[in-house]
């Protein structure tokens, strides 16, 4: 007798299934039908008969038996296998997701049409795309599958907004997910998913908003940090960012994350002062080369390449920055650095040129953008000014705050155009209080007195200078570098050679007590000689050459401590 039908043994015609569906009867269906039908008529049944009967009905009960205890073991293993896949999907490193696709892979072995499954493999493969991996075709072929099988979990739905962000269909995720959200449907996946389509429209305050929102439901999710620190980085906010991408690096989460670790090493020897911390998880990056992939070896060579610039080893810098631009040639940050490394060998036209292809990739790193800036202001070009303007319209007016206004004013100043420069500084106080605004304008009062020489208001400019150096101290706890430079700077022309020299060094000392990173010391270095160098007056010109040995030695010997402490 078959499992699809009972038979009697009247005219062998087919009935109805014991439990009154089409479906097939379980053993204990039948017993329960066998066991409550109508007495029959009285007829003798032979041995062989009842023996059979008795056989028909041993082999239905162990045929349901054996499929009811087979789907409890299969639902057992898929959770169990299941709860393993996650945590290792959840460190987002790769050798994690390489397990946790094993898990899922025997997920759908044991359970080939099983959503949930099918959903994750298509959010791993879209991590693993990521990193480098060519996964992006296996993400869209098992979202495809979860889709057919009507999966609605999380992972379904953050594996089709993430595809559809890199598909350029942000736009379309966000208004999705905020309908969800409003309809009281919320996950913190989803909410990840939503920041990031809104990281993808330059929408930086929004996105870092969605994503602590997210973080606050899902602490041990990896992922959530380090779209934060993207949103930092895209910002220009490197600090913020490297502190970001330590928290993704803490023990509890990734310690080992293949992209997260070597972007923190290129950030601290870039932004930071302290090489030693640098040295050291450049060490641990290196660790874990072999199981890389290709973004993780091109941050590598970033990393290598940033330290080599700190410490002064320009043409290393170079070989690694075009070593990371052959892995990943979009982002922008492996650009600056050569550009960073041409520029420190005297190359500035080539610096130049590869920051102005640098900006023009997407997405866009807005330090970048400042960095070229910064160097075109620098030689005087105005065109550094269409630069921070395209910045600035990029950024929500509630979010911008007075370093436009501050650029601009220090552009004009340095062109020697001192109604622009005044006109921008008070545009700025009225947006901050930042002490640099007070500077400023104390240059600007400067400029303005030093042409009369003997004739000049010096206690008008040293009045100024007061209320900028008490505001700078109060903001910054006594450590305002600026304010120090221009004090050095005026009382050098005031003749007053010690007193500037010791204001050089104390503004020195200050750098180096913030951990500012070697780049900023050794500008403020070369500032101070250029400074001595251009100090002509008779009173004090012996001393300026003097003075100007002293710290061209006092660099060299800068540099050298640098790379004894990494000894």
């Amino acid at each position: 007798m078959s499992r699809e039908q009972v038979r009697t043994e009247e005219g062998g015609q087919t009935k109805s299934r014991p439990n009154g569906s089409d479906r097939p009867a379980t053993g204990a269906e039948v017993l329960d039908a066998l066991a409550n039908q109508e007495e029959p008529h009285k007829k003798r049944v032979s041995f062989g008969a009842a023996v059979r009967d008795i056989t028909l009905v041993a082999g239905l009960l162990a045929g349901g038996t054996y499929f009811y205890y087979n789907h409890v073991v299969t639902k057992e293993q898929v959770a169990k296998i299941a709860r393993e896949a996650t945590d290792y999907l959840r460190k987002d490193d790769l050798p994690s997701l390489k397990k946790a696709e094993e898990r899922y892979l025997k997920i759908i072995e044991l359970d080939d049409n099983n959503p949930a499954g099918l959903s994750a493999l298509s959010e791993l493969y879209y991590y693993m795309y990521e990193h480098g991996l060519d996964t992006k075709a296996k993400s869209e072929d098992f979202l495809r599958k979860a889709q057919a099988e009507k999966a609605q979990t999380p992972e379904f739905l953050s594996a089709s907004a993430q595809l559809r962000i890199d598909a350029g269909k942000a736009s379309e995720v966000r208004d999705e997910l905020k309908g969800l959200f409003e309809k009281g449907v919320y996950h913190a996946k989803l909410g990840h998913a939503y920041g990031e389509a809104l990281l993808s429209l330059n929408n930086f305050l929004e996105a870092n908003t969605a994503l602590k929102q997210a973080s606050e439901g899902a602490f041990n999710e990896v992922r959530i940090p380090l779209a934060l620190a993207e949103v930092a980085l895209r910002q220009g906010e490197e600090r913020r960012a490297s502190n970001f991408l330590n928290k993704a690096l803490a023990k509890n989460l990734s310690p080992t994350h293949d992209v997260a670790l070597p972007m923190y090493a290129a950030l601290l020897s870039k932004t930071q002062g302290d090489l030693i911390k640098a040295a050291t998880e450049l060490a641990e990056a290196q660790k874990i080369k072999d199981t890389m992939g290709p973004v993780g070896l091109a941050h590598l060579a970033w990393a290598q390449g940033e330290f080599n610039l700190a410490i002064s080893e320009f043409s290393a810098a170079q070989e690694k920055a075009e070593e990371a631009m052959k892995g990943r040639r979009d982002f922008a940050p492996y650009q600056s650095l050569l550009a960073r490394a041409l520029l420190a060998q005297g190359k500035r036209g080539d610096a130049i040129a590869t920051y102005q292809a640098a900006i023009k990739l997407q997405p866009a790193y807005l330090a970048v953008n400042w960095e070229l800036a910064t160097l075109l202001s620098e030689g005087g070009d105005d065109a550094a000014l269409d630069i921070v303007a395209a910045i600035e319209t990029s950024i929500p007016a509630e979010s911008r705050t007075t370093e436009f206004e501050l650029f601009r004013a220090e552009h004009y100043l340095r062109k020697g155009k001192l109604a622009e420069a005044e006109a921008a500084y008070k545009k700025a106080a009225e947006l901050g209080s930042d002490p640099e605004i007070l500077i400023g304008l104390t240059k600007i009062v400067f400029e303005q007195e030093k042409p009369k020489d003997k004739k000049a208001d010096i206690d008008k400019v040293t009045g100024s200078l007061e209320e900028a150096l008490e505001a700078g101290d109060k903001r910054y706890r006594g450590n305002f570098p600026d304010g120090q430079i221009l004090l050095a700077q005026i009382q050098l022309w005031n003749n007053m050679i010690d007193a500037a020299d010791q204001a050089y060094a104390k503004a020195e000392d200050q750098l180096k007590r913030m951990k500012k990173p070697t780049s900023e010391v050794l500008k403020h270095y070369d500032l101070v000689i250029r400074d001595y160098t251009n100090a002509k007056d008779k009173e004090i010109a012996k001393k300026a050459s003097e003075l100007k040995e002293a710290w061209v030695k006092k660099r060299a010997e800068y540099v050298k401590s640098v790379r004894q402490q990494l000894e």
